[in-house]
């Protein structure tokens, strides 16, 4: 009578692999960095966000040109602040705000330059027309 170990252990082993395959599989790959063109850049959510990581720490209710804190960055980079509007819409690369994220004006922030995609995101936000959404 021959063995059936060899057959087993062949079943352990295919089942083994099947679950591992299955629990370890997080669906497509989606690039962070990257977005589709027609995805509309909200304020609150992106810009906001990447004030609160990159600008709030220096930019606050003290800061003598511009408070980029929730309550009021908007406002401040539209109407209020020190050299506002920092937003150009009709020349979206004019705007001062883009200016200071990609070093034409003093880079901000001063530890160095955003990561690429932060910085294409808030042009995009602002060639589509620097929404307060």
């Amino acid at each position: 009578m021959k063995s059936l170990f060899p057959y087993y252990l062949l079943i352990i082993l295919l089942v083994s692999i099947t679950l591992h395959s299955c629990a370890v599989d997080e669906g497509p790959f989606v690039d962070p960095t990257c977005e589709p063109d027609n995805m509309v850049i909200s304020y609150s959510i992106d810009i906001q966000a990447i004030f609160n990581s990159n600008c709030v720490a220096c930019h606050t209710e003290s800061h003598p040109k511009l408070n980029l804190l929730t309550c009021c960055s908007y406002a401040e980079l539209t109407a209020t602040g020190f050299s506002a509007p920092y937003i150009n819409t009709t020349t979206p690369t004019a705007s001062k705000l883009y200016k200071h994220l990609v070093g034409e004006l003093l880079i901000m922030p001063p530890s160095g330059k955003l990561p690429d995609h932060q910085v294409d995101k808030v042009l995009k936000w602002i060639e589509q027309g620097a929404l307060n959404n």
